[in-house]
């Protein structure tokens, strides 16, 4: 089992240095890759601390999850989800149907499109700075400009 799940890791890293090499075309399984491991090793390590968890003993090992060193811990984080993550590449290729189809993480309706609208159908609120703004001195010496609320009627947008 130990080497399948570290044969996953290597395969993961090779299909990321693919990926990194057409980047234009491939952000979103790398994004997708990077949230994975990132995911994984929190994961881990966050799993080390609990109570609940950090008595775990390890399969093929004696060693308990929260007896292990902040590098054992980034490389079992690495090694579950390059595992997870090799384990949905062959689901998608058994599943010709393409049945279990998640929307793209950076397709035209990406999050950032998404938030993207969503912040800009909210309203210009931000003061703006006027160039005759007074000026008083602050405790310390140093001047305050008072602001005041734009006087200008943000864009609508529908």
């Amino acid at each position: 089992m130990t080497v399948v799940i570290f044969a996953a890791l290597i395969w993961k890293v090779i299909d990321f240095l693919r990926m990194l090499a057409n980047f234009k075309n491939q952000k979103s399984g790398i994004i997708t890759q990077l949230t994975a491991w990132v995911g994984g090793v929190l994961i881990v390590i966050l799993g080390a601390h609990a109570e609940v968890t950090k008595a775990l003993i390890l399969p093929g090992s004696t060693q308990t999850l929260g007896s292990l060193d902040i590098a054992s811990l980034i490389i079992l984080g690495l090694l579950i989800s390059s595992f997870a993550s090799s384990l949905v590449d062959v689901k998608q290729a058994v599943d010709s149907s393409d049945s279990s189809a998640v929307p793209s993480l950076l397709g035209s309706t990406s999050i950032l499109s998404a938030v993207a609208s969503v912040v800009g159908a909210v309203p210009n609120t931000i003061a703006t700075l006027p160039t005759d703004a007074p000026v008083s001195p602050s405790v310390e010496g140093s001047p305050v400009v008072e602001l005041t609320p734009s006087t200008q009627t943000p864009p609508v947008t529908t």
